[in-house]
C-alpha cells in the first residue's frame, strides 16, 4: 500500500485544531455561572446593612467588560476569567461624583478590585479572594 506524504500532517493539524479547543469550552462553561449582576454582602469592614442601603453590586454580565456601584459614581473595569477559578481584574476607573458618607466605600472597592484573583460560585453566591485570604461575598440580585 502507498500512502499519501500530504494525509499525515493533515491529519496532524485536524487533531491540534480540535485539541486546542477543548480548554476555550471548558473556560467558557465555567465563566457561565458568573455572568450575573452580583449585590455585595461582605466587604472589608462595611456593614452588610450598609453595603444594601447603598445597592452596592458587582455586574459581570458582559464578557470581560463589568461595571459597579457602591452607591454613588459608575464604576468600570476589564476582567478576564482563567482556568482554576482565577479571574483578573483591570483598568478600574470610576466617575467622579462627590457622594459625602458613600465614598468611604467605592473608594475601598476601586482601590482593592484588583487584589482579587479567584473566584468561587455556590449556587446563587459568589466569593471572590485575594491573596491575603480576605473576601468580597455577593450574592446573585436575581436570587430569590
Amino acid at each position: 500500500l502507498k500512502t499519501n506524504p500530504m494525509k499525515l500532517p493533515i491529519l496532524f493539524l485536524i487533531i491540534l485544531f480540535f485539541s486546542s479547543c477543548k480548554p476555550k469550552e471548558e473556560l467558557a462553561t465555567n465563566d457561565q455561572a458568573l455572568k450575573r449582576v452580583w449585590m455585595l454582602t461582605s466587604f472589608k469592614d462595611f456593614e452588610k446593612a450598609k453595603l444594601m442601603k447603598y445597592q452596592a453590586f458587582i455586574d459581570l454580565t458582559t464578557v470581560e467588560k463589568g461595571t459597579a456601584k457602591m452607591g454613588c459614581n459608575a464604576i468600570f473595569f476589564t476582567y478576564k476569567v482563567k482556568e482554576g477559578n482565577k479571574i483578573n481584574f483591570s483598568n478600574v476607573g470610576s466617575t467622579e461624583m462627590y457622594c459625602n458618607e458613600k465614598m468611604e466605600v467605592e473608594n475601598a472597592f476601586v482601590k482593592e478590585i484588583v487584589s482579587y484573583k479567584t473566584y468561587e460560585v455556590k449556587g446563587h453566591k459568589l466569593i471572590l479572594t485575594n491573596d491575603k485570604n480576605e473576601q468580597i461575598e455577593c450574592i446573585a440580585q436575581d436570587w430569590d
